[in-house]
């Protein structure tokens, strides 16, 4: 049975590749991604790729064009369980069709920076999202959150102070990765948040009590 490999390439550098995930997209024929994911491979020598855009569901058309002779890879940022590509295309394709490849999530990068065990970390992913999704999760002792360009960090320690959550450390984690990587620590507890107004994506956030 012809079968496509969905890939996580963890935050995107090459360091953070498992070995099975390298040798699925040096061995593929086709690789589908985002632009960041792909550019690497590019460059590298690979000459039949396909940027993923909106709307999402023209992916299912390259994939349905090229899986059944060749071998399809899509890279998807962090792992492909995670708020991520996979859900969307079991709606699409059997799951016997389906060979998946874990990542290593930038949330799981984030506690190993900090030293912090997340088994217990509620995780949230405010990408494209309302931030009233945050809640029911206002008093959580330890909260893991996905960021976006309008739910920047600024904004979200705004809201939880607004609803109620005044205490806190909140560690900001950008380019968690990336030579530019960059972790600054704030309290909830002070008048004024030292906050940049732009902090460089990807950025996750991780909020504990002190």
């Amino acid at each position: 049975m012809a079968f496509v490999t969905i890939v996580g390439t963890g935050p995107g550098t090459q360091q953070y590749l498992i070995p099975e995930a390298r040798q699925a997209i040096e061995n593929a024929d086709v690789l589908i991604g985002g632009e960041r994911n792909l550019i690497p491979w590019i460059e590298q020598g690979q000459k039949k790729f396909y940027v993923i855009k909106t709307p999402v569901i023209e992916v299912v058309d390259r994939i349905k064009e090229h899986y059944q002779q060749e071998k399809v890879v899509i890279l998807v940022s962090g792992d492909p369980g995670f708020y991520s590509i996979l859900s969307f295309l079991t709606k699409y394709f059997d799951k016997k069709e389906l060979k998946v490849i874990p990542g290593i999530s930038s949330i799981q990068i984030a506690f190993a920076r900090l030293s912090l065990a997340w088994h217990d970390a509620v995780l949230l992913n405010l990408h494209g999202r309302y931030l009233n999704i945050l809640d029911n999760h206002l008093h959580e002792p330890k909260l893991a959150l996905l960021t976006d360009f309008n739910n920047d960090p600024l904004t979200i320690c705004q809201y939880l102070i607004t609803k109620g959550r005044k205490h806190g450390l909140v560690y900001i984690c950008s380019k968690l990765g990336y030579p530019e990587e960059k972790i600054i620590t704030i309290n909830l507890r002070e008048e004024k948040l030292l906050i940049p107004e732009k902090v460089a994506s990807p950025v996750v956030m991780v909020i504990i009590d002190e």
